[in-house]
């Protein structure tokens, strides 16, 4: 799961061309989640809103409540300014902190929550924007510990840990990042812990966000500091959202223009847990062998390998059934918490969005009587799809559900075919012409 954290610069500069590299930039990157600050909207516009449509994601925003020290400076009262959250997946649930304000000089700095329907686990993610003012550590402390306190609320039924991103305007070792960390001073919630992911960082990596080389902020003679942020809760079971890498982003000039005066944080987090992905491996180490051994043996030199996840007992029509069956079947039957629910509902609506439903485009794909069995395989060159399959193995585990992977280079009569899928009907009425096999048990034990 690769997680972005930027401060966009609002409306300032050559705003235009700025968001122009500022969608390549997002683009290129190709993240799950991004937290935005100084988000601008105006005149029927609105930053976060062109670049979710640009980069086909779902998002939301919260604009502050008192914008009017930002309009003054570019003279303009009828623009806003807040932040947003962008996601790949469905955003199922949302709030907003105020957060503490200098006495006098309230400049309406915000909290946004966002809870992420991802195919495997529920993301609870937050973006945030604090004070700028220098002496103000003070005033900070006071909005980590609104916002700590903001996270804790809204950070339960997931095992996911949460994310807390944005623009803290405070350096590593200040009194407000250490108190929202909670690992080298006393957290501001207590027992609520929040890891700097940069502790994972290469040491030689590059880490200032605002940074005297961008010529946006070198006329003020700022020095260099990392000032945006991705912490992140300790990790689930199975390391579930463990820091697998993180850098800068956004720090180059794109055809010229510089895309914002911060540079972006990313980071790369485990998004199933290390079972599972110590299953995917196996997958991925079988598939390549068995292609090397069918191409070598030269009887289907050439010819793709498939994989189907399905059941272990067969179904009234005589075939075995496939896990999104089996995990309708449990909703339907009405056998899923309101967790698994919201996964389950997430992760198809995830399924339909991005791959075809061979039955619409052909009704006859699944005739009983023209196609007796037909059954849908992957690809397994459809590695996204694939990969959003431990999920599933997941919940239909924790309802007993048995289950198994089955690999073929020949599966049975192929009636339909696009890029990620053919439907067959099986050579034999029992099973198909197998490379290899997996069961559940397998699959969360290890080899």
């Amino acid at each position: 799961m690769r997680v972005v954290t930027w401060n966009v610069w609002w409306r300032f500069g050559p705003w235009e061309q700025r968001r122009k590299a500022i969608l390549t930039t997002l683009r290129d990157l190709r993240p799950d989640i991004v937290g935005l600050q100084e988000v601008w909207a105006g005149g029927g516009e609105n930053l976060a809103e062109w670049l979710a449509q640009e980069l086909d994601m779902h998002w939301t925003w919260a604009a502050s409540t008192a914008p009017e020290r930002w309009q003054k400076r570019l003279g303009d009262s009828t623009l806003d300014f807040g932040n947003a959250v962008l996601s790949h997946w469905p955003l199922i649930d949302r709030a907003v902190a105020r957060l503490p304000s200098a006495e006098g000089d309230d400049d309406g700095r915000l909290a946004l929550y966002a809870r992420v329907g991802a195919p495997t686990h529920q993301v609870p993610f937050f973006t945030t924007h604090l004070t700028s003012d220098l002496h103000a550590s003070v005033l900070r402390c006071a909005q980590v510990t609104a916002l700590a306190e903001f996270v804790a609320a809204h950070r339960g039924g997931t095992s996911f840990p949460p994310v807390v991103t944005g623009d803290f305007n405070a350096w590593p070792d200040s009194d407000e990042i250490r108190l929202l960390g909670g690992y080298k001073t006393a957290p501001a919630v207590p027992g609520q812990v929040l890891l700097d992911a940069w502790e994972y960082a290469d040491p030689a990596a590059p880490s200032a966000t605002w940074d005297a080389a961008n010529p946006y902020i070198a006329p003020g003679g700022d020095p260099s500091v990392r000032v945006d942020y991705i912490h992140i809760g300790p990790p689930g079971p199975g390391a579930l959202g463990a820091v697998r890498s993180i850098r800068r982003a956004g720090d180059a000039p794109i055809d010229g223009v510089w895309p914002s005066d911060h540079a972006a944080v990313v980071a790369d987090l485990r998004d199933t847990p290390r079972e599972a992905d110590q299953s995917k491996r196996r997958l991925q180490k079988r598939t390549a062998e068995n292609r090397t051994e069918t191409e070598a043996g030269g009887n289907h030199v050439n010819e793709p390998l498939y994989v189907r996840f399905q059941g272990t007992t067969r179904s009234p029509r005589g075939h075995f059934p496939g896990i999104f069956a089996l995990a309708n079947g449990l909703a339907r039957d009405g056998r899923l918490s309101e967790e698994q629910y919201r996964f389950w509902r997430a992760g198809n609506d995830w399924y339909d969005a991005n791959y075809a439903n061979p039955s619409d485009l052909d009704p006859t794909v699944y005739d009983r009587e023209l196609h007796p069995g037909a059954v849908a395989w992957f690809k397994t060159t459809a590695v996204h799809l694939i990969d959003r399959v431990d999920g599933y193995l997941e919940l239909l585990a924790h309802h007993e559900v048995p289950c198994e992977r089955v690999e073929s280079a020949s599966p049975g009569r192929i009636i339909y075919e696009d890029d990620d899928q053919v439907v067959v009907v099986p050579w034999e009425p029992d099973r198909p012409l197998p490379l290899g096999r997996t069961t559940a048990e397998e699959e969360a034990t290890g080899p």
